[in-house]
């Protein structure tokens, strides 16, 4: 937030000093989700208390205004704006497209441009949003925190044109009535949004996160007496305020210093680790505030055109060079070829992926996702993206016996037909309502089932145990269903759940080999999802036993052995990420696929 003028006294500058220490602990707060990714309730706090302020801020400089015309107001107020987010910002992006170029792989380094491309423009939210969950337990780019100031500067834009364009038309009186209504809005369409499963939208996007933002607009509206602080209190004022200032540096700083060192590790970081990196932001933050926001504030306050255009120009800067970096595809020339290769290897998706995994709710066409062309579908593979990731091996097994393959996979879909206990949408059920309904009247031999079983109960809110025994009960329900539509003499395949990481596998292996060091614990690793993993393996054996017609098959017994799994073979990396395979990670289970599917179809040729 913009410094209060040292001109103002008593009660205004006391204000902002009590938000600067408000800041000071949402800094902190969001460091501490960030550094240890289990504490997820500090970002449920950290996050709206960082937007409150920023609405706090943007109304008191809003309803500052002195009769000055509509855009030499919004000047003065954009240029206040920039002078507080856009110093730090634009040196965190640097470091990260500097420090890239010489430490990172040119995937790496690829994916770091054009995130900072989006970071410099605000609007990062919907190209992270592809990744799905913000998670900085796996997360990968060191600028996928800079959605946060984006969504900031969107609401803060939009909300001082609000301002100044109700006073200029005398409705001054009615901001804090818009403001609330605002709340109410926002509010409803962030529940709306997670209820029906979109909480990817509702956590990156600005309009279900602008409700805590107008909160803090509603409070900067109120007439406040703050009495003056004296002895002790002036002293913990004084210094929380301090820390305040270094807030947004120390923020933008923490989250590449913590991911960074994680991945090259390919594990956690120590406490001492971990401490170092975060004491190692305050310094940097300090070194941010004290020769780069300072001087150009003082050099700008009272010049907002000035300020605005020197804004303008950085920006326009650091998107050139990270549109370059992006353009020459992460300068792949740094890398001896065997990176090269691997990087080249992990893009390698399955085979029926781009015809036949959709993110919509239209199922896949059956003319296309049929093969070989014109057969009758006589093995089905259906769930996620986990269940397309299997389809070398279901290919594989089916072409040597002469059968038809149809595939219908949807992202972030479990194969449920109830959109009950939050575990799928209304979108999703829809998609598999359809499937089961083509297949009735298809009438395969085999159906595969399968998903991210713990990514998605990981991912859905209250306790494991109860959202083990929903998903359960949905399972059965489901399959029930189908065996109700498809006859007593189709086999139903359960697909276990795929080992995941906290890293991706192959982009370690990049990693350490471009810098020279041992790849081996990138190569065979301890999967993160082991414990849920087996919860989950454990209970489809129990639908298994009591249904008719069902087994299942766990990728574990294919790729892992004594608590450690393999990410590769001598056919290339088997991960695209930390839980997705690639072409050659499906192809790896063609033969353990085959003996269970051998087992129980003795006459498929």
């Amino acid at each position: 937030m913009p410094i209060a003028p040292e001109a103002h006294q008593g009660a205004v500058r006391q204000t902002w000093r009590a938000a600067l220490c408000l800041a000071a602990v949402a800094a902190a707060v969001l460091a501490a989700w960030h550094a240890a990714p289990g504490q997820a309730a500090a970002g449920r706090i950290g996050i709206p208390l960082a937007l409150v302020l920023a609405g706090f801020a943007v109304t008191r400089l809003a309803t500052a205004g002195d009769g000055r015309s509509v855009v030499r107001t919004l000047a003065g107020i954009w240029a206040a704006i920039a002078l507080w987010g856009l110093p730090a910002m634009v040196t965190v992006i640097l470091a990260v497209l500097l420090a890239g170029v010489a430490l990172s792989p040119p995937a790496d380094l690829y994916g770091q441009a054009w995130t900072a491309l989006w970071t410099a423009a605000g609007a990062s939210s919907g190209e992270l949003i592809k990744e799905g969950v913000y998670d900085p337990a796996t997360g990968q780019d060191l600028l996928m925190h800079g959605w946060l100031t984006g969504v900031a500067a969107q609401l803060a834009v939009g909300w001082s044109v609000a301002v100044v364009g109700l006073r200029r038309l005398g409705l001054g009186g009615r901001i804090a009535v818009v403001a609330g209504l605002g709340v109410l809005a926002s509010l409803a369409l962030d529940v709306t949004m997670r209820r029906e499963g979109f909480d990817p939208q509702a956590f990156y996007f600005a309009p279900p996160r602008a409700w805590p933002f107008l909160i803090g607009a509603v409070a900067a509206l109120i007439p406040l007496r703050t009495p003056p602080l004296a002895g002790p209190a002036v002293r913990i004022g004084d210094g929380l305020a301090w820390l305040g200032l270094l807030a947004l540096p120390f923020y933008l700083w923490v989250w590449p210093l913590l991911a960074f060192p994680r991945l090259m590790l390919a594990r956690p970081l120590t406490g001492l680790e971990t401490t170092a990196a975060l004491a190692a932001a305050l310094v940097l933050a300090l070194v941010t505030h004290r020769w780069v926001e300072r001087p150009l504030r003082t050099r700008l306050r009272d010049r907002p055109w000035a300020a605005l255009g020197a804004g303008a120009a950085t920006l326009a800067v650091v998107g050139a060079l990270a549109a370059t970096i992006y353009g020459l595809d992460g300068l792949p020339g740094r890398a001896p070829p065997g990176v090269r290769a691997e990087e080249a290897d992990m893009n390698r998706r399955p085979p029926l992926s781009t015809a036949c995994h959709t993110e919509g709710e239209a199922l896949p066409p059956a003319a296309v996702c049929t093969v070989p062309a014109g057969q009758a579908a006589d093995v089905v593979l259906w769930g996620n993206s986990h269940a397309d990731h299997l389809s070398p091996a279901v290919l594989h097994w089916a072409e040597s016996r002469g059968l038809g393959v149809r595939q219908a996979t949807r992202s972030g879909c479990l194969p449920l037909l109830r959109a009950r206990a939050g575990l799928v949408d209304p979108g999703c059920v829809r998609f598999n309502r359809a499937a089961v309904a083509e297949w009735s009247d298809t009438r395969p031999r085999v159906l595969l089932v399968g998903a991210a079983w713990t990514l998605v109960l990981e991912g859905t809110p209250g306790d494991g145990a109860d959202r083990l025994e929903a998903l359960a009960d949905e399972l059965t329900h489901t399959i029930r269903t189908l065996r109700g539509s498809l006859g007593p003499e189709a086999l139903i395949v359960l697909l276990g759940d795929t080992p995941d990481y906290g890293f991706s596998p192959a982009r370690c292996h990049a990693r350490r080999a471009f810098l020279e060091l041992d790849t081996a614990r990138c190569d065979v690793a301890e999967p993160d999802n082991r414990l849920m993993a087996r919860a989950v393996d454990e209970r489809l054996s129990a639908i298994a036993a009591a249904e008719s017609g069902v087994i299942v098959y766990r990728p574990w017994d294919a790729l892992c052995a004594q608590g450690r799994c393999r990410t590769r073979g001598a056919n290339g990396p088997w991960y695209a990420d930390p839980s997705h395979m690639t072409a050659a990670g499906g192809a790896a289970q063609a033969e353990a696929l085959a003996r269970i599917l051998d087992d129980r179809v003795p006459d498929a040729g």
